[in-house]
């Protein structure tokens, strides 16, 4: 029997992703001090999360948000309510499935709310 190492498995798994219309980038490309940096160098390898990408994939997926929603939104992904590992899992798994919910103050001083997709499921 055959058995995938992990090199193996990630190949597997970057060549699928591929397919289905995902961009890979090198890690070490993107880290500071790489060909085409997307990390900040003060934070290392602290932060987990590509600030610059999601923001531009929430405001691309959800072009009818204002600038004020998105920032509620993310916020609210990256920063956990709970002191549970458990319940913190579970509402982020709830807010990727279902969306954030959201709500800012219009211009005439009306307070709206909605739904922020977190995944393009249609592209």
């Amino acid at each position: 029997m055959n058995s995938l190492n992990e090199a193996q498995l990630e190949l597997v798994a970057v060549e699928h992703l591929n397919e289905l219309g995902f961009e890979h980038a090198y890690g070490p490309d993107i880290a500071f001090g790489g060909s085409n940096p997307e990390r900040d160098a003060a934070a290392g390898y602290t932060d987990v999360v590509l600030l610059e990408r999601l923001e531009e994939t929430v405001q691309r997926i959800n072009p009818t948000l204002p600038s004020d929603a998105i920032d509620e939104s993310i916020r609210k992904l990256l920063r956990p309510e709970s002191s549970s590992l458990v319940e913190n899992s579970r509402a982020f798994q709830k807010m990727l499935t279902e969306g954030v919910n959201v709500s800012w103050m219009g211009k005439e001083g009306e307070l709206h709310g909605k739904v922020m997709r977190t995944v393009d499921y249609i592209h």
